[in-house]
């Protein structure tokens, strides 16, 4: 796989593209680089967990965000933040 620019409508993006060369292919097995996982379901859980923690990342600011304009008014102008 690379990744190099491409074109989608009129923005510039990072795009994966396969490539079908045998040399490549076998340059990857000469690294010798395997996934190791201790038990059937932790693959599963990691990706559970990854997905999680990014969810929270994302949904950080929106929370602040409505936490705070549900107690902002609930203040006097001397306790007010802003």
């Amino acid at each position: 796989m690379h990744v190099e620019p491409g074109l989608i409508g009129t923005n510039r993006v990072l795009q994966f593209s396969v490539t079908d060369d045998p040399s490549v292919e076998e340059e990857a097995r000469r690294m010798g680089m395997t996934l190791v996982t201790m038990g059937p379901a932790k693959a599963f859980f990691t990706a559970f967990q990854v997905a999680m923690y990014g969810g929270i990342v994302l949904a950080a600011p929106f929370i602040f965000y409505f936490v705070a304009t549900f107690v902002f008014p609930a203040l006097k102008m001397k306790e007010n933040i802003t």
